[in-house]
């Protein structure tokens, strides 16, 4: 070993990984998001998806239930985690069904597309109820931003959010 280099972990790169992730589209949100403390981590990944599912009208009984636990500041219980997660793969076969259409019939395309974001919508939520460390909540942000088509919305939002806690 080099003196003075200290060796990175798998999950400290992971988690490096995934922060470069939002940094492509959030730098300045990227680095807020890396200053903040874990309380202020969850609430800006807990905004980031409540504007996000607002933003994609995603509407479903465990989509609210999930909220309500985060909300709530509670862990969100497995089963429930589950259920998201498999709203989350229902959602991305259907667009992925409805852009295999749309290179065919450009008709489609607005539908992918209203898909494509609530997948992305459902899919921050579950990395925000996972509660594994700062990696879920910049995916969790990364995937709210990246379900609407102007983030800049839920970027000025949670940068708000992170000035003022």
């Amino acid at each position: 070993m080099v003196k003075g280099i200290i060796p990175i972990t798998s999950s400290q790169e992971s988690e490096r990984l995934v922060m470069m992730r939002l940094e492509t589209v959030a730098l300045e949100l990227a680095e807020k998001l890396r200053q903040a403390n874990p309380d202020q981590q969850k609430k800006a990944s807990f905004l980031s998806c409540q504007l996000a599912i607002s933003a994609t009208k995603l509407v479903n009984e465990n989509v609210l239930h999930v909220l309500q636990f985060l909300k709530q500041e509670k862990n969100v219980p497995s089963l429930l985690r589950e259920k998201l997660d498999t709203l989350v793969a229902e959602l991305d076969d259907r667009y992925f069904e409805l852009q295999d259409k749309a290179e065919e019939y450009p008709a489609f395309v607005a539908d992918y597309l209203h898909l494509f974001g609530q997948a992305r919508a459902a899919s921050a939520l579950s990395f925000a109820s996972h509660d594994d460390g700062s990696s879920a909540t910049s995916e969790a942000i990364y995937e709210a931003l990246m379900s609407v088509e102007n983030n800049e919305v839920i970027i000025h939002a949670v940068l708000n959010l992170l000035s003022h806690v």
